[in-house]
Formats: structure tokens, sequence, C-alpha cells
């Protein structure tokens, strides 16, 4: 007897979301740009507080000291708002998919003949429609 092989997911199902996720290419450009310039930014602060350590503190320049702050807090800024963007993009998308599959369910279910409806249990149609 074969067995078939468990994946984390499906491939089949796996594009079966991205057909309905279509339409929001720009969110999904937008959150995986945010994604790419996360992997930039992330790396970038120790950097800077090696430097800082490395250079202002040591000679304890004070003007050279506070550009630095300024530019760990502006990092720090532009860190923040990436990641918010990212993950309110995402979000969004995953919200307006989970409505389609939602409607589709709803249409489908409604478009069955009320014999299958009147011999199917009420709990097992609302547990299938929810889940």
């Amino acid at each position: 007897m074969e067995q078939k092989d468990n994946f984390a997911w499906d491939m089949k199902l796996l594009g079966r979301v991205l057909r309905l996720a279509k339409d929001y290419k720009w969110w999904a450009f937008l959150a995986i740009s945010c994604t790419i310039l996360l992997a930039f930014v992330g790396p970038a602060m120790p950097r800077l507080v090696q430097y800082t350590l490395d250079n202002p503190v040591q000679r304890s320049d004070y003007a050279g000291l506070n550009r630095m702050i300024i530019a760990m807090a502006g990092l720090l800024v532009i860190q923040a708002f990436l990641m918010f963007t990212n993950i309110y993009s995402s979000n969004w998308i995953g919200q307006k998919v989970v409505v389609k599959l939602r409607n589709q369910m709803y249409r489908f279910i409604t478009s069955l003949k009320i014999s299958q409806i009147d011999k199917t249990p009420v709990g097992t149609l609302v547990t299938r429609n929810v889940s």
C-alpha cells in the first residue's frame, strides 16, 4: 500500500489560495518590499552602535556622538515604519482572502439542494463553514 507524503502544506491548496490573492498584487509587492528592506535595515543598527562606540565615544567627540544618536533614532523610526507596513499589508491581504473564501463557501452551501441540507446535521454544516 502506497502512503501519501505528509507535507506542511499542500501545493494545490496553496495555488488555489494564491489565485484568490491575485487581486491584491500591489499589497503583496508592498509586503515583500518591506520584508526585503527590513533585511537590510535590521543589521544596520548593531553596526551603528559599534561605529559609535569605536569612534565618537572613544575620542570623546560629543558632536559626533549626537550625530550618531540622531542617526540611530532615525534608523529606529524607519525600521518601525517598515515593520508596521509589512505587518499591516500582510494581514490586510490575509483578511481579504479569508473573506473571499468564506463568501465562496457560503455561496456553495446556499446552492446545495435542500435534500442535502436536510440529510446533514446542522453542526456539521456550521463546522465546515466556520473552519
